[in-house]
Parts: C-alpha cells; structure tokens; sequence
C-alpha cells in the first residue's frame, strides 16, 4: 500500500473516532438507564420501600444497582411459624431496682393510667426482638415498636381487659373479663392458631372456637395470670406469651393484611385490618408513637417516616410538632436503676433486658433469618 493511500486511511479513520465516541457514550448511558430502571421496579415490589425507610443513614454508600426483589411470601406461608423456641437461662435474671423510675403498678397498668412517654419508655427494652421481627418480614423500622406501644406498653403478660372490678378483699383494682388477646403486641387467641401459635384451650385437644371474642377462653387466660406473671411458666400454656413468637406472629398477621394496591397508605389500612378498628382508633394512634420512636432513634429527627396521602401525612406533621419528645427525653434524663450490683441510666436497663431477650432464643430466631 503506497503513502497515499494510507494517508487517506487514517484520515476516515480520524474523522469516524468522534462518532465512535458518541456511540460508545450512547450506548453506556442506555445501560444507565435500564439499570435505574430495574432498581427502581425491583423496589417498587418490596413491602418495605421507601427511601425513608432504608435502615442505613449513611447515603455516601447508597448505589444504584439493579435489584433482585425479594420473594413475597404467600399467606400459606405466612401462618406457619417459623421455629419453635423456649426458654433456657444463658443470661443470668435479676430483679432490677429501679431507683429513679417512673413507678407503675400493676393495678395502674390494669386500669391503663400511663402516659404515652413511659409506654414507650418501657417498650424500648423489646427493641431486640422487633429489630429482628421487622428485618425477617421486611417491615418498617419501629412499626412494631410502635404497635406494641400502643397495645400494652411492653408488657407480654397483661391480656385484652373487657372488664375490670375490685377485689372485695384488697381493694385492688383487677381484671374480670377478658376477650382473649394477649401478646407483647396484642392479637386474638383464634387468629394465634390460625397462624401456628399454641394457644389456650377450652377443652384439651379439642379445637378452639373461631370467634374473635372468646370470654370464656379469657377466663382461662385471667386465671392463669392471676397464678403467676413468670413468663418462663405461662409461655407454655400460650405460645403468646413467648415475647419472641408473640411478636412473630403479630407481623406475619399483619402482613398478611398487606395490599400493595392501596398505594402510599397501604400501611395504615393494614394496621386497620389488624386491628379490626377504624384509622382515627388505632393506625394513627401507632403513627405518633412511631414519629417519637424515630426521634429517640435519630437524635432529634424525624428519618424513617414515609410519605402517605394528604389526610395521613397531617397527622404526622402534627405530631412532629408536639412536645410528645421532649417530654420523653426529660424522663430519660431522669432515669437510675441497679441491676446486679451495678448502678447506672437507662443504658443499663436496656442493656439487662437485651440479654434477657438472648434468653428466649433470640439468636436462634437471627440465624435462622440469615
């Protein structure tokens, strides 16, 4: 080949380069896009999505990838309960002193004279089992925390009280009736058995009536309580009273009443079905303890609250606005307890209890989930 002709060779040869170029840059920025596009539909489809409610706070490690959705499980799926646990002491239980304490009674809790900081307050020490829960079922973060603030203020003994009188010989004030909810976060004894939990029953062996308000079954759940409050003891009878099933099945029920078709508020109408009440009663109730939850959790700030519809949304903006916070930072500060010899804050007394999760299989329920 002469010079000429190679001259003119790297002439088009140059003059292609600049549309050789644009063509690669197209064609990464098509990949682009159909990456964005991927992730964006494989989010769409998990229950937990929303930017607001990624559990990461650091943004510097978001990246966008495309996105394996996670499989949805099946409401056959969802009433089978995923392990069985019990109860062997790894960590030794003390009874805490709680010098410096908000006191609450039985009897108070019976008649229900709490303020809204301390059931919170009190909730926080289960924080390692709803983490677990809500990681497992890819729910919100502090949506159970703030159900079962709600429901009994931590409390996994106390079952749903219809009624209440006083004991003609103490004069304490002490449940006499009862529908037959019972849970950390409260469910009814015929929907534990549909989802798998061992429940009290009328007769041994026999099945259980259907009905959603069993009194009769309450009774038997009031005697056992008026027995003994030791949950090592009562879990046995009612599987509803194992903190860490209780919570299990209280999410795979909700779940269950999950419909994606309901959109931004697909959520609060679960919460409804949930809870057999209207939003006024209950989901927005839950709401405002979960906006407190999530400034305690994020000093201050409001994180991990997705955005609903208008009439939801100002519900929430309202409650960002109250004193609700504040108030339950000033109890904190306040706080002083003593547990094995050891004095110190509320660190402390969420630190034994955390342990005492680990008592109830806690790691076990983790590895499985992993």
């Amino acid at each position: 080949m002469n010079t000429s002709n190679k001259l003119n060779e790297n002439k088009e040869s140059q003059a292609k380069k600049p549309w050789k170029i644009k063509e690669r840059i197209e064609n990464i920025q098509t990949k682009a896009r159909k990456g964005v596009t991927a992730a964006l539909i494989g989010l769409s489809l998990t229950w937990g999505l929303s930017s607001c409610e990624n559990r990461s706070t650091d943004t510097t490690k978001e990246k966008i990838e495309q996105v394996t959705p996670k499989k949805e499980l099946s409401k056959a799926e969802l009433k089978k309960k995923p392990i069985d646990l019990g109860y062997e002491e790894m960590n030794k239980e003390y009874k805490p002193n709680l010098i410096r304490f908000p006191k609450l009674s039985q009897e108070n809790l019976i008649q229900w004279k709490i303020s809204p900081e301390e059931k919170i307050l009190r909730c926080l020490r289960r924080k390692p089992i709803t983490d677990a829960v809500e990681k497992k079922y890819d729910i919100p973060s502090w949506l159970l925390m703030a159900m079962m603030a709600q429901e009994w203020a931590g409390d996994p003994t106390l079952p749903n009280i219809l009624n209440r009188k006083a004991n003609p010989e103490t004069g304490n004030i002490e449940i006499s009736k009862s529908d037959w909810g019972l849970g950390l976060i409260h469910i009814q004894g015929a929907n534990a058995e549909d989802f798998g939990l061992k429940v009290l029953q009328t007769t041994p062996g026999e099945k259980n009536s259907k009905k959603m308000q069993d009194t009769l079954l309450g009774a038997k759940i009031i005697e056992q309580y008026k027995k003994t409050t030791d949950l090592k003891i009562l879990y046995k009878y009612d599987e509803r009273w194992h903190p860490i099933l209780a919570v299990d099945c209280a999410a795979r029920f909700l779940k269950s009443k999950y419909n994606p078709k309901d959109w931004k508020d697909a959520r609060i109408l679960a919460l409804n079905r949930y809870s057999g009440r209207n939003w006024t009663d209950y989901a927005t109730k839950v709401l405002k303890y979960r906006v407190t939850i999530d400034k305690y959790e994020n000093q201050g700030e409001v994180k991990n609250i997705p955005e609903f519809t208008k009439w939801v949304n100002e519900v929430i903006e309202n409650e960002k606005k109250s004193k609700n916070y504040e108030n339950f930072n000033t109890l904190l500060k306040s706080i002083e307890v003593e547990i094995d010899k050891k004095k110190g804050w509320y660190k402390v007394y969420l630190d034994y209890n955390k342990e005492q999760c680990y008592n109830y299989g806690l790691q076990e329920y983790i590895n499985q989930t992993n």
